[in-house]
């Protein structure tokens, strides 16, 4: 099951895309985090597979959040979403390795398109290490 963490400031937003997901079907353990700073201290605990970040948020912004989780956890996906069309934000994603950069207002279909393609991915990489794990032991035995 992938496993995903929404952090953003205003709870209203938390909630309108932990809804969103669930009511057209994606089967995902969530969690939610009200800035970068509480985003860290649940990874501490959880594994999670893709973080859904806010850029402006008090304490530790989206952009930093995400530096830092992706220097600890790379493998994790992020996407981050702004209600700032600011090419500088979205160069330094870029740099740190963001999965996908959406703009507010974002539309329910663009939020799902979004989740739903790298929620793909996720999936064809673990095919693609279990499978490389299957052929490494069929190697080894």
């Amino acid at each position: 099951m992938i496993h995903m963490l929404v952090v953003d400031d205003e709870a209203e937003e938390r909630e309108g895309i932990l809804f969103l997901l669930h009511k057209y079907g994606f089967n995902m353990e969530t969690g939610q985090a009200p800035n970068g700073k509480a985003a860290l201290d649940y990874l501490k605990n959880r594994a999670v597979d893709i973080l859904f970040t806010d850029v402006r948020m008090p304490f530790m912004d989206g952009l930093e959040l995400s530096a830092a989780v992706k220097k600890e956890l790379p493998d994790i996906k992020i996407i981050v979403l702004s209600g700032y069309n600011d090419f500088e934000f979205a160069k330094k994603g870029i740099e740190i390795g963001i999965t996908n950069y959406l703009l507010k207002p974002i539309s329910s279909g663009e939020l799902l398109k979004a989740v739903g393609e790298v929620a793909v991915k996720i999936e064809k990489e673990r095919e693609e290490r279990e499978l490389l794990n299957k052929y490494e032991e069929d190697l080894q035995g």
